[in-house]
């Protein structure tokens, strides 16, 4: 990652709104898919997108630049927000009681039906490759972070990492008929 420099950590500490917007589009979408990997819903990792940079806002003054690079700072705040999250989710889906017939149509909402867009295309191989593969292909492909940093973020060896990048590319392969 390492992207965003000290001196646009120190404009966003002084109220710099443009120093948090860097910060911001810096960050959101590894952040997105960071979620993703945990919450396993596009709603719910969005939320959890909003609730760490409202953390990154209100605790910005926490970060030290000599104990730790931004980068670590912001996913181990990431990562604090997701686990509330997901404690607190769970704690409030076990007392909620659904029937049978309501999760299935709200199963059935969840489902891929487009026009045929690059949308499309990705979420077929998100299910061709499973949730788990196809954060771990984003991640790589699409913002070339390093094995090492994927493992970190998704608590995967780096070794099982690196498979399941290489498997999401004969995937990829296959699905484009070898193109």
């Amino acid at each position: 990652m390492g992207r965003v420099k000290l001196r646009t950590i120190k404009d966003f500490r002084n109220g710099n709104k443009d120093a948090f917007e860097d910060i911001f589009y810096t960050y959101r979408d590894i952040l997105y898919y960071y979620s993703y990997f945990f919450v396993k819903d596009y709603d719910d990792a969005n939320d959890c997108v909003q609730e760490i940079f409202m953390k990154v806002l209100s605790n910005i003054d926490s970060f030290n630049e000599l104990k730790s690079p931004f980068d670590a700072w912001i996913i181990i705040t990431a990562k604090s927000v997701i686990y509330n999250f997901i404690r607190t989710k769970t704690r409030h889906f076990n007392k909620i009681v659904l029937d049978d017939d309501f999760v299935l149509s709200v199963a059935e909402t969840k489902d891929c039906t487009l026009d045929r867009t690059l949308e499309d295309t990705l979420c077929d191989l998100e299910a061709l490759m499973g949730r788990e593969m196809y954060v771990i292909y984003i991640l790589r492909t699409g913002y070339n972070i390093t094995f090492e940093n994927i493992a970190k973020m998704t608590e995967l060896s780096r070794e099982t990492t690196r498979r399941m990048y290489y498997r999401s590319l004969e995937i990829v392969d296959e699905y484009l008929g070898g193109e």
